[in-house]
């Protein structure tokens, strides 16, 4: 659930002194149940003007040296805020999310292991490149090979066979070149899908 701070003016109309006044008050915003991010609220007999604050829902991406995700007995994740316990967070596909800036994630090795290291790094953020309607998730240079096998585009269509790009039984193209697996991603050139 994403976390929004809601206040609410209501608009008056004093039709005697024939001007606005406005007045705080108190509306209740509550969310709808089983929607993400979906809130409702009654509106009051005046006009309102509705000021919402938005927190960025965050997400820890784990990669241990073996696999994707915190091993399970392995290792424990917990989330505090202010020192207490969060519950609204959720460990899965190698992914705790939501979290929110300021709070604390607590990683505790199980008994009988321990961490060898633990960096910290902040997420590239993914890119879509689009061609001819299909789409590919990519970070700033990655090869064509890299995104492909980036786990966001499974199931994508995109493929590599040979030294080719296929999407399809369309070859990804550059003018009239292929584009090859071990070529990095340029968002400006041209590429296009051709029958071969």
């Amino acid at each position: 659930m994403t976390k929004k701070l809601f206040s609410m003016l209501a608009l008056l109309c004093l039709t005697a002194a024939g001007a606005w006044a406005q007045t705080e008050q108190t509306v209740d915003v509550t969310p709808v149940t089983g929607q993400t991010n979906q809130w409702t609220l009654a509106m009051p007999a005046g006009n309102v003007v509705l000021h919402v604050e938005y927190e960025p829902e965050l997400t820890a991406t784990f990669k241990a040296a073996n696999a994707l995700t915190i091993e399970a007995g392995k290792a424990t994740v917990s989330v505090t805020e202010n020192g207490q316990p969060v519950n609204t967070a959720t460990l899965a596909d190698g992914k705790l999310s939501p979290l929110y800036q300021g709070q604390t994630v607590i990683l505790k090795a199980s008994e009988g292991y321990k961490f060898r290291k633990v960096e910290v790094k902040k997420d590239p953020g993914l890119k879509t490149l689009t061609v001819k309607g299909k789409q590919l998730k990519y970070v700033e240079g990655d090869t064509w090979q890299q995104a492909i096998e980036r786990p966001e585009n499974e199931g994508s269509g995109w493929r590599v066979q040979g030294n080719y790009i296929l999407n399809g039984e369309l070859t990804l193209m550059i003018g009239s070149g292929y584009v090859r697996p071990e070529h990095t991603i340029d968002a400006t050139k041209n590429y296009s899908l051709e029958a071969d």
